[in-house]
């Protein structure tokens, strides 16, 4: 009997023990399986994609000979950890028929159809490489340009035996996408998970196992669309209803907000509105909140199953993106701890070609994404940690957008510099799409039906007039769905509709390095091999002024002339590189997300206003106000008027027009919006105008100084007119008045050619700074970089003898780091620096 009870004693304490995790993050650094990490350096590589060939019948040995190649090109360029989807429509050929090992012969011809299905002998080709990290991505969806509908891995049997399970547009007919939470889609993706785990995933996973990242689905946005094209199925709408009824209780208090007459709840049909409109606000929050709960219906899925994050690191991959009335991420609900996964970044600054071919089209956008996603990231830990993970770092573009090797360069080095402390390259190579023949298979019978009409029948493709085309396209979204864009297709004028992906990546689809591949082998030997423990163990040096962001202000503005889009992801990109030009790297803090105690230790904040601050965060701020803080609200007035501070507020556009700072420093608008005051408190002071027009003032406020400014002097500072951007040095002004007010100390400051900035790491353990350093300008520069001798002196024994080394180059010379030493940069480049003591 005592045996007994002391055997069930130790299995209920074994069972109430928490379950180590074996991933742990400690002083900013990843630990797996107790080790601490160096840099995770690595790369996208699609097994599926690299078939040898577009059609079946592929030989095995072709396959595994590009395989072996590509990793070895990885290993090559230093890398230790790689990254893969594993696509649903691939594996799943038939319902209920999978193919893990690559030796299903479904057409009978006495060949394997493919042996790149064959996911078992490629983790084997991964481990005998020598690269030991792997973060899955089993979607269901993965996107990538893949699958029947150009994105995917959705299997086209689902779409042939469940039509059902699309989402609906607001006339009921069937679109591209999938319902997130439609019972047979879920049904079907929960069998796809349990099946791929038991084949394949299950002995990746645990101690000393492969697999330690593990993507919930794939940048779940709705496919960068407008939220108005999609989900109006009866099972969305049903949901939108219980959403508003928990949210208001009454029809009636619904009705006041949305100044809508419905009887009822089950009348409640979203309509596309804009402006001020709170049903407008409220169609967003209920696609915000119906993604969070999709990803959290993934999640426990793969936990019933036995996946959990004992194992693994749940995580997310989203991009500071979106499209006219899209989704920017919403840190607040996909970002849960135990709920969804942790957040990460996927990043791309170059994207489309303008006459001038900028370096970038958003050349601070890595800066921002890193420093907003890595905070938002805190939340998921639990705790404040310098790391994020990025597993779509832009390896390339489409064909019309090159991307040079300096754009690439900046974008590595950039993310390096802030932080990104698991950079994967995406796409690393290129290779095979999937069923990309499809759509034009599906439509082309409608297009022979409607070219044989008497009016059309003598005429060549390219004679079809647009009546043609717009009455092709309404039968195509009729009969098959809507999303497809019939004249792209039958033009071949699409990537997505093509049977080889063109990406400009690194490696073609043979898997042969292009040109700007030594630039990642280059990184890879010279910056990550030498120095990834430097890199994975530092923190950003930032200093005490914020950008504070709220992801409940990502839903429409009531300003017609603000897109809250804009404001929240390019703006913000330009207010840091605004402040980076004076050599202040800002920290971007999240309301809501990251503690107030951190927030309000910083002596100066700044803040985007689109009209949707709400008491509780207006009346904090005015609290630090009081207690000698200081506050830039740019642009709308809900902070101030909840703050209690009344003016009139005018809204206009404004081009070619000189803007004055305290009537010394003038510059010309450039397509600015623009909000003059009037009726300006008598206790505050005028401090920018336009003419005669109050363009921004400052007022005391106990201890603390708040600041209303009607311009965003920084706006293009993030877009592709920057690299000739004129009058900076006047723009930045302001930024030294504040730094000033605030009673801050630089901790680096660079001086000489304008849009050279500078930031920089530092580490406890080490005595050395890691500098980097961007050329925003076609021209050559020399600058000189100081660091205050707080920072030398709190870092080196001996500040007054230093080496400074360039790694890419390989250059090195003494400096007396207490005068300051010159950086030498071309055109548009960027360099990393490491400064150690000599």
């Amino acid at each position: 009997m005592t045996r007994m009870v002391l055997l069930l004693v130790s299995l209920l304490t074994l069972a109430m023990t928490p379950v180590q995790s074996r991933i742990q993050f400690k002083n900013h650094q990843i630990l797996i399986d107790n080790q601490a990490q160096p840099q995770l350096w690595g790369a996208e590589v699609q097994y599926f994609r690299l078939r040898g060939g577009v059609g079946p019948n592929i030989s095995r040995e072709e396959v595994i000979s590009l395989w072996k190649k590509t990793l070895s090109h990885m290993v090559d360029a230093g890398m230790n950890t790689i990254s893969f989807y594993i696509p649903w429509d691939f594996h799943e050929y038939k319902e209920g028929h999978f193919d893990f090992d690559g030796t299903v012969d479904a057409d009978g011809d006495g060949n394997a159809d493919y042996p790149s299905r064959d996911l078992k002998t490629f983790f084997r080709l991964v481990e005998e490489a020598g690269i030991k990290k792997i973060m899955a991505r089993p979607g269901p969806y993965i996107n990538a340009e893949w699958g029947f509908l150009g994105f995917g891995a959705i299997p086209l049997w689902l779409h042939e035996k469940y039509p059902e399970t699309h989402m609906q547009d607001s006339k009921g007919l069937n679109t591209k996408l999938y319902n997130y939470h439609h019972p047979k889609l879920l049904e079907k993706t929960k069998i796809w998970f349990k099946t791929l785990y038991h084949e394949v995933l299950k002995s990746q996973m645990g101690p000393g196992k492969p697999i330690v990242f593990f993507q919930l689905d794939n940048e779940t946005n709705f496919m960068w669309q407008s939220l108005y094209n999609h989900d109006y199925s009866p099972q969305s709408v049903d949901r939108y209803q219980k959403f508003l009824k928990k949210k208001y209780r009454t029809i009636e208090a619904t009705n006041k907000a949305h100044s809508s007459q419905w009887n009822s709840f089950k009348e409640v049909f979203p309509v596309k509105q804009k402006g001020s409109s709170e049903a407008h606000r409220d169609w967003y929050r209920f696609q915000d909140f119906s993604i969070y709960k999709y990803l959290n219906i993934i999640r426990e899925y793969w936990e019933e199953i036995g996946v959990n994050e004992s194992q693994v690191l749940f995580t997310l991959a989203e991009s500071y993106n979106a499209a006219g009335d899209g989704l920017l991420p919403n840190f607040d609900l996909r970002n849960r701890k135990g709920e969804t996964g942790m957040m990460t970044m996927n990043l791309y600054p170059k994207t489309w070609e303008s006459p001038a071919k900028p370096l970038h089209n958003q050349p601070f956008k890595a800066d921002h994404d890193v420093k907003a996603m890595d905070t938002a990231t805190d939340a998921y830990l639990g705790e404040k940690q310098d790391w994020l993970l990025g597993p779509e770092i832009q390896g390339g573009w489409w064909k019309g957008t090159p991307v040079s090797v300096l754009s690439r360069k900046q974008t590595y080095l950039s993310v390096l510099g802030h932080g990104l402390k698991a950079l994967y390259i995406y796409y690393f190579h290129e290779g095979n799409n999937w069923q990309a023949n499809w759509s034009f298979e599906a439509i082309r019978p409608i297009f022979e039906r409607l070219k044989s009409v008497e009016e059309y029948k003598n005429k060549k493709k390219e004679e079809l007039p647009n009546k043609f085309w717009d009455e092709f396209q309404e039968v195509v979204n009729q009969e098959l769905f809507v999303g497809v864009p019939v004249r792209a297709v039958m033009n071949d004028g699409s990537h997505i509709y093509r049977d080889n992906l063109y990406f400009d990546a690194p490696l073609d689809g043979n898997a042969n390095p292009r040109s700007h591949f030594s630039l990642v082998k280059e990184i890879g030997q010279k910056v990550i091999k030498p120095y990834g423990h430097f890199l994975a163990e530092s923190t950003e040096l930032t200093d005490s002024i914020v950008l504070l962001k709220n992801s409940k202000h990502h839903a429409p503005s009531p300003y017609k002339k603000i897109d809250s889009i804009r404001l929240q992801s390019d703006w913000s990109g330009g207010l840091v590189g605004w402040l980076m030009q004076k050599g202040i790297n800002p920290k971007v803090l999240h309301w809501n997300l990251n503690s107030k105690k951190d927030i309000f230790a910083n002596p100066l904040i700044f803040v985007q206003d689109n009209g949707l601050f709400d008491k509780e965060q207006s009346s904090a701020l005015k609290s630090y106000i009081k207690e000698g803080g200081v506050v830039v609200n740019f642009l709308g007035s809900s902070l101030s008027r909840q703050m209690g501070i009344q003016f009139k507020t005018q809204w206009e556009n404004s081009h070619n027009e000189e803007v004055t700072y305290k009537n010394e420093y003038r510059w010309k608008t450039q397509n600015d919006v623009l909000a003059s005051y009037s009726e300006m408190p008598s206790d505050c002071q005028k401090l920018f105008s336009l003419q005669t027009k109050n363009l921004g003032f400052s007022c005391k406020i106990g201890k603390g100084i708040f600041y209303q400014i009607g311009v965003a002097p920084y706006h293009l500072f993030n877009t592709d007119q920057y690299a000739t951007l004129e009058n900076t040095n006047e723009k930045t002004v302001f930024v030294n008045d504040l730094v000033h007010e605030a009673n801050l100390e630089y901790k680096l400051k660079v001086s000489g050619d304008e849009k050279v900035v500078v930031f920089a790491r530092t580490s406890e353990k080490q005595k050395a700074i890691w500098l980097t350093a961007k050329n925003g300008q076609g021209k050559e520069v020399r600058s000189k970089v100081q660091l205050s001798k707080k920072l030398l002196n709190k870092t080196f024994s001996n500040p007054k003898n230093l080496e400074i080394k360039e790694l890419l180059t390989g250059k090195s010379y003494e400096v007396n780091s207490l005068d300051g030493f010159e950086i030498h940069l071309q055109a548009f480049d960027s360099q990393v620096y490491i400064l150690e003591e000599n």
